[in-house]
């Protein structure tokens, strides 16, 4: 008696051999469809990391000192705001200084009631005094370091920007060694000038903060009769130099404001990368935040694929995918790095028609080294 699958092999048309290689064939249909299902492939965009270079302070563009699709270094000079106003501003603040310093010095002559008064309280007081104007004196005289600081600081720049622009002049000898010389001493003069007044700077302000000490030590030591002193008995002193001390830290808040105009004056990549975009030309008024360029980086950090909106796949963060830059390239392992919680709209690119929207998922995929991708270009994603 013949077995079932025996039966089933004489029925066969052709017999054992052909059932054979159907079930062969069947076994390779059934592959492939699990291949099939098991990936699929979504078009990705390799991320494009773009800078906007903007101003942090009003001005006119004095000079714009790179050009479209000009490589840039992180700190670069990209532009430079005309600096006429912080000069003006900065010689204003000389000015006033000079008067604070005119009525300080005034300070030491000016007496309170003292015919009330008994000899120690007048000894105490006018010691009061010295040691008041003494420590307004040490933070008149760091103001006013800070302002030739900042004066001198507006003309490095200036010297420097032209010392840029004369090195390929004399290379080329398009201009006399005597003049290319002068530029380079003169801008090299003025910055030890700024290194020795910056130390100046340190020096002054240690000297104030020891001035202050002294000031609140002998200030907390009353003389033993100074409380038989009549109530507001010599107070023209300190309401004299109250009123000085109030314009002079007027001042100091003043001239840093201007220090900080003045770091605004120029203008820096914040990467390294390639000028994308000006937004800004020479003579051209700007106001805060206003982008004066955009500076794109030259590598692509990852891939942003989008699934449409109807893949229920489920997506991990750290599973593994297969990305090529194009048809026919070899595929490389990456993994997913961020899944967006929400369906958003595809980039219009993406679109199959572009007079109709579609929406999806955005999946960060991390770039993959030695595919060399370029920011912006299409990229294959499997997904498993």
């Amino acid at each position: 008696m013949k077995s079932r699958i025996e039966t089933i092999l004489d029925d066969f048309p052709g017999g054992a051999l052909n059932f054979a290689v159907w079930l062969a064939a069947s076994a390779g249909a059934v592959a492939i469809l699990s291949s099939r299902v098991a990936h699929v492939e979504y078009i990705g965009i390799a991320s494009a990391i773009e800078h906007e270079v903007s101003v942090a302070g009003p001005g006119t563009v004095s000079d714009v000192l790179v050009r479209v699709y000009d490589d840039v270094e992180k700190g670069q000079l990209v532009a430079v705001l005309d600096d006429r106003h912080v000069s003006a501003t900065l010689a204003v603040a000389a000015t006033q200084l000079d008067g604070l310093q005119r009525a300080l010095d005034s300070a030491l002559g000016v007496r309170g009631t003292a015919g009330v008064l008994s000899a120690d309280v007048v000894d105490w007081m006018s010691e009061r005094r010295r040691f008041e104007v003494d420590v307004e004196n040490r933070r008149l005289d760091a103001i006013a370091l800070v302002v030739e600081i900042e004066t001198d600081r507006v003309d490095e720049q200036r010297l420097r920007l032209k010392l840029e622009r004369a090195e390929p002049l004399n290379a080329q000898g398009a201009i006399s060694l005597d003049e290319y010389d002068d530029i380079r001493l003169t801008h090299a003069a003025l910055v030890t000038r700024i290194d020795e007044k910056s130390l100046l700077l340190q020096r002054t302000r240690e000297e104030l903060a020891a001035a202050t000490r002294r000031r609140d030590a002998y200030v907390g030591v009353v003389p033993d009769n100074a409380g038989r002193a009549p109530v507001g008995a010599g107070d023209q002193d300190p309401a004299y130099l109250a009123m000085l001390r109030g314009q002079i830290e007027l001042q100091e808040k003043r001239v840093a404001e201007i220090a900080t105009m003045r770091a605004a004056l120029t203008v820096r990549a914040p990467i390294a990368g390639r000028v994308a975009y000006l937004g800004a030309r020479s003579g051209q008024a700007v106001d805060v935040g206003e982008a004066i360029a955009t500076i794109a980086r030259t590598d692509s950090s990852d891939i942003v694929a989008w699934l449409p909106e109807g893949d229920a796949r489920k997506l991990d963060v750290g599973q593994a995918v297969w990305v090529r830059s194009g048809e026919g390239m070899r595929l490389a392992e990456s993994f997913i790095e961020r899944v967006a919680p929400t369906v958003a709209v595809v980039p219009a690119r993406l679109w199959r028609n572009p007079d109709y929207p579609e929406y999806g998922r955005a999946v960060v995929v991390a770039a993959v080294d030695g595919l060399d991708l370029v920011p912006g270009a299409s990229v294959r994603v499997r997904f498993f």
